[in-house]
């Protein structure tokens, strides 16, 4: 069989352009736009070609991306599983294998809670306030994190650091109560008996709609009449 002509080839190509535009006739569009779109014919199938294309790639980097993310889940469920000794080389495994997830985020927090386990507090502290500084502020994890490095400054002695750390705490809706509560114990154990006696007395301003009989409030209470300075 002979391959098609030169002149072949033309002519189907017209006939092409002359079925395009006979459909675009039979939609009854204006003249304008019909003359637009031939006059522009391949940049517009350019176009929905580079479209299709886009199209294809969103779609197949979303299911890649699903993938990703249950692989993640699954990985720092195992990692969390394992004894204290391979515990956290496995998180540390899963941070750098899915660095771009929530999982990743979620193991740094297994890392910092399994160094308060082990007792090493200074090395929590710095993984508690690294999460809480990326997470930012307006992220639910923030005073969770910061909440966790108050504590490990704490539990470590670093008291200068514990304070700082429980007056982020205390302004954050929600945490007031741990924060006042942080700063009142840190105080008193300091010795500093007025900014403990302040400390408790904003604690106790927290417990407003707590019932008089209620423990924490009855303890606080206790706090208050034993730290009042003289006069007040």
């Amino acid at each position: 069989m002979s391959k098609p002509s030169v002149f072949e080839k033309k002519r189907d190509e017209d006939d092409m352009i002359n079925d395009v535009s006979g459909v675009l006739d039979q939609f009854n569009l204006p003249p304008a736009f019909i003359e637009y779109v031939r006059k522009n014919k391949k940049i517009i199938q350019l176009l929905l070609a580079v479209t299709v294309i886009l199209v294809v790639f969103i779609s197949l980097y979303g299911s890649y991306r699903e993938k990703r993310i249950d692989q993640a889940a699954q990985a720092l469920s195992l990692a969390a599983a394992q004894n204290d000794d391979k515990k956290i080389p496995e998180l540390e495994q899963v941070i750098r294998d899915y660095s771009s997830t929530t999982s990743a985020v979620w193991a740094e927090v297994e890392i910092a809670h399994a160094k308060m386990k082990k007792g090493q507090y200074p090395e929590a502290a710095a993984i508690y306030r690294q999460i809480g500084e990326k997470a930012g502020k307006k992220n639910p994890l923030y005073a969770l994190a910061m909440l966790g490095a108050a504590q490990a400054d704490e539990a470590a002695g670093n008291l200068a650091e514990a304070v700082s750390g429980y007056e982020k705490i205390k302004v954050i809706p929600g945490y007031q109560l741990l924060g006042f509560a942080g700063l009142a114990r840190i105080y008193e154990v300091k010795g500093e008996q007025g900014k403990a006696f302040d400390a408790y007395k904003m604690y106790l301003g927290e417990l407003t709609e707590y019932p008089d009989s209620h423990p924490e409030k009855i303890f606080v209470e206790e706090k208050i009449a034993r730290l009042k300075p003289a006069g007040k």
